[in-house]
Protein backbone atom coordinates (compact mmCIF):
# COMPACT_ATOMS: atom_id res chain seq x y z
CA UNK A 1 0.00 0.00 0.00
CA UNK A 2 2.83 2.38 0.90
CA UNK A 3 4.55 1.90 -2.46
CA UNK A 4 1.34 2.31 -4.46
CA UNK A 5 0.78 5.72 -2.87
CA UNK A 6 3.66 7.10 -4.95
CA UNK A 7 3.08 8.18 -8.52
CA UNK A 8 5.10 10.44 -10.80
CA UNK A 9 3.83 13.94 -11.45
CA UNK A 10 3.17 13.98 -15.23
CA UNK A 11 4.53 17.52 -15.67
CA UNK A 12 7.73 16.56 -13.83
CA UNK A 13 8.16 13.51 -16.05
CA UNK A 14 7.69 15.83 -19.06
CA UNK A 15 10.43 18.13 -17.71
CA UNK A 16 12.80 15.18 -17.34
CA UNK A 17 12.00 14.05 -20.87
CA UNK A 18 12.58 17.56 -22.27
CA UNK A 19 15.95 17.78 -20.52
CA UNK A 20 16.89 14.41 -21.94
CA UNK A 21 15.79 15.40 -25.45
CA UNK A 22 17.90 18.56 -25.11
CA UNK A 23 20.94 16.31 -24.61
CA UNK A 24 21.58 16.89 -20.91
CA UNK A 25 23.05 14.13 -18.77
CA UNK A 26 20.52 13.22 -16.09
CA UNK A 27 21.57 11.70 -12.77
CA UNK A 28 19.48 10.95 -9.71
CA UNK A 29 20.33 11.13 -6.02
CA UNK A 30 17.64 9.33 -4.09
CA UNK A 31 16.94 8.40 -0.48
CA UNK A 32 14.35 5.84 -1.59
CA UNK A 33 14.46 2.43 0.03
CA UNK A 34 15.51 -0.50 -2.19
CA UNK A 35 11.95 -1.85 -2.11
CA UNK A 36 10.31 1.44 -3.09
CA UNK A 37 12.92 2.19 -5.76
CA UNK A 38 12.37 -1.26 -7.27
CA UNK A 39 8.60 -0.86 -7.19
CA UNK A 40 8.72 2.57 -8.85
CA UNK A 41 11.09 1.34 -11.52
CA UNK A 42 8.95 -1.71 -12.32
CA UNK A 43 5.75 0.32 -12.35
CA UNK A 44 6.93 3.53 -14.06
CA UNK A 45 10.28 2.81 -15.73
CA UNK A 46 12.01 5.29 -13.42
CA UNK A 47 15.57 4.20 -14.15
CA UNK A 48 15.39 4.42 -17.95
CA UNK A 49 14.81 8.17 -17.72
CA UNK A 50 18.27 8.72 -16.21
CA UNK A 51 21.81 8.09 -17.37
CA UNK A 52 22.98 6.99 -13.94
CA UNK A 53 22.68 8.01 -10.32
CA UNK A 54 23.12 7.19 -6.67
CA UNK A 55 20.80 5.56 -4.19
CA UNK A 56 21.75 6.50 -0.66
CA UNK A 57 21.19 2.90 0.49
CA UNK A 58 24.06 1.77 -1.75
CA UNK A 59 26.45 3.89 0.31
CA UNK A 60 24.76 3.32 3.68
CA UNK A 61 24.14 7.04 4.09
CA UNK A 62 21.26 9.48 3.72
CA UNK A 63 20.96 12.96 2.33
CA UNK A 64 22.31 15.50 3.13
CA UNK A 65 25.53 13.50 3.65
CA UNK A 66 28.11 15.22 1.46
CA UNK A 67 29.60 11.89 0.31
CA UNK A 68 26.43 11.17 -1.67
CA UNK A 69 26.70 14.43 -3.59
CA UNK A 70 30.39 13.80 -4.22
CA UNK A 71 29.55 10.35 -5.60
CA UNK A 72 27.02 11.85 -8.02
CA UNK A 73 29.65 14.33 -9.18
CA UNK A 74 32.03 11.44 -9.85
CA UNK A 75 29.44 10.10 -12.32
CA UNK A 76 28.83 13.47 -13.99
CA UNK A 77 30.32 14.28 -17.37
CA UNK A 78 31.06 17.82 -16.14
CA UNK A 79 32.47 19.64 -13.15
CA UNK A 80 30.28 20.91 -10.30
CA UNK A 81 30.01 24.45 -11.69
CA UNK A 82 28.33 22.97 -14.77
CA UNK A 83 25.89 20.82 -12.77
CA UNK A 84 22.45 21.68 -11.47
CA UNK A 85 21.01 19.90 -8.45
CA UNK A 86 17.23 19.88 -7.96
CA UNK A 87 15.52 18.73 -4.77
CA UNK A 88 12.06 19.16 -3.28
CA UNK A 89 13.53 19.52 0.21
CA UNK A 90 15.39 22.83 0.51
CA UNK A 91 17.63 21.53 3.31
CA UNK A 92 19.04 18.97 0.86
CA UNK A 93 20.40 21.70 -1.44
CA UNK A 94 23.18 22.93 0.87
CA UNK A 95 25.77 20.19 0.17
CA UNK A 96 25.32 20.57 -3.59
CA UNK A 97 25.73 24.33 -3.31
CA UNK A 98 28.83 23.93 -1.12
CA UNK A 99 30.35 21.67 -3.79
CA UNK A 100 29.78 24.36 -6.42
CA UNK A 101 26.61 23.17 -8.11
CA UNK A 102 23.75 25.48 -9.00
CA UNK A 103 20.74 24.46 -6.92
CA UNK A 104 17.04 24.59 -7.64
CA UNK A 105 14.33 24.04 -5.06
CA UNK A 106 11.52 22.04 -6.63
CA UNK A 107 8.15 23.44 -5.61
CA UNK A 108 5.91 22.86 -8.63
CA UNK A 109 6.58 21.58 -12.14
CA UNK A 110 5.67 25.00 -13.60
CA UNK A 111 8.17 26.77 -11.34
CA UNK A 112 10.80 24.18 -12.22
CA UNK A 113 10.26 24.75 -15.94
CA UNK A 114 10.56 28.52 -15.53
CA UNK A 115 13.83 28.09 -13.61
CA UNK A 116 15.25 25.63 -16.16
CA UNK A 117 14.34 28.06 -18.93
CA UNK A 118 15.99 30.95 -17.05
CA UNK A 119 19.15 28.86 -16.73
CA UNK A 120 19.14 28.31 -20.48
CA UNK A 121 18.66 24.55 -20.25
CA UNK A 122 15.52 24.38 -22.33
CA UNK A 123 14.06 26.23 -25.24
CA UNK A 124 10.82 27.99 -24.26
CA UNK A 125 7.73 26.24 -25.62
Amino acid sequence: IWHSSYAPIPETVAAVERLREAGHQLLYLSDNTPERAGYLDRRYGFMEKFDDGVFSFDLGRTKPDRALYERVLEKAFRGPRECIYIDDKPEMLAPARELGMTTVAFVTPAMLMRRLNSLGLLEPE
